[in-house]
């Protein structure tokens, strides 16, 4: 998987096949595999085949990205009885990252194992031999434990911002029809403001990194993802940036989402941009200590709060 902020793109050597998730303004998240079997490659828009695992009960029915931990057996099926988890910045370290291979990282997680099914689901698996893993064709030779972090952040928040994008312009559809039928004038009704409130609440507090597990002490000097990623954003009048790396008991230095930068971000509805800029300011308030953001410390406040003014039009 090779992904930025915007665009995922899934790839197996000597594949055919490149599978490809877009953000979209208006859809949340687009589908597409661009094909090479044939003349020229051939991109098509994807639907069902997709949506099927990206549109359902694993994204809460929201067309998204999405990462999954599960038991593989050995010859790398997922033991479905003993059952899977959808990742996010929440999930215990212990939980992740089933099925896939996983190099640089020095802490437990259920990565780089097979199982065997039990009458219960599954037993506590062996080790797998890395070393068996073939780099041929790949651009490089491991995986980074880093760049999975990254990824379980994002694919979550990506989500989130479609989920609020659909909400808000389903609510303001539903809004226009009934005040064509009921004769109202009214801009923004108080049942369309709850409806942007309730998951914009959402979008905020896992921006905020609220209820974020605890993340282990991670080298990033031995991370080559984290060389490039660490800084590699916008910056304040004081050198700092929300592209900050702290892997040590959480993921960054100043616990505000880059994804802020996002297409998906900066492209939600105006109602509810309009929203989130009136919440930040509340959040950010050094004499406000807010249920879901309790765990923002005076000096955290501060720095975002320059962050924001100097690299956004949100406060």
């Amino acid at each position: 998987i090779y992904f930025n902020k915007d665009i995922y793109v899934g790839w197996v050597p000597n594949g055919d096949l490149l599978e490809i998730i877009a953000s979209s303004p208006t859809t949340g998240n687009n589908f597409y595999s661009i094909s090479n079997s044939g003349v020229r490659p051939n991109l098509v828009r994807e639907t069902h085949n997709c949506l099927r695992c990206h549109g359902g009960s694993f994204t809460r029915d929201i067309p998204a990205p999405f990462v999954r931990s599960v038991f593989p057996d050995f010859e790398g099926q997922p033991i479905f009885k003993a059952g899977t988890a959808v990742v996010d910045q929440t999930t215990p370290f212990a939980d992740r990252r089933g099925g896939w291979f996983v190099t640089g990282s020095e802490f437990s997680h259920r990565g780089n194992r097979i199982f065997e099914e039990t009458e219960r689901g599954a037993d506590g698996g062996s080790a797998f031999d890395i070393s068996r893993i073939r780099a041929d064709g790949y651009l490089f030779e491991g995986s980074d434990s880093v760049a999975l972090m990254i990824l379980e952040h994002q694919s979550e928040l990506h989500r989130l911002i479609a989920h609020l994008s659909l909400q808000t312009r389903t609510a303001l559809y539903s809004q226009k029809k009934f005040d064509e039928l009921l004769g109202r004038t009214d801009p923004i009704s108080d049942s369309t403001r709850r409806q942007i409130k309730s998951v914009a609440d959402k979008l905020l507090k896992y921006m905020f990194f609220s209820e974020e597990a605890s993340v282990p002490t991670v080298d990033l000097a031995k991370s080559p993802y984290a060389q490039y990623f660490d800084g590699n954003g916008p910056r304040d009048t004081e050198g700092r940036s929300l592209y900050d790396l702290r892997m040590d008991g959480r993921m960054f230095q100043y616990p505000f989402s880059y994804m802020v930068y996002s297409d998906a971000f900066q492209n939600l509805p105006p109602e509810a941009m309009d929203y989130i800029r009136r919440e930040l300011p509340l959040i950010l308030g050094s004499g406000n200590n807010l249920e879901g953001f309790d765990h923002l410390s005076s000096a955290d406040k501060l720095a975002i709060q320059q962050i924001l003014r100097d690299t956004t039009d949100l406060l």
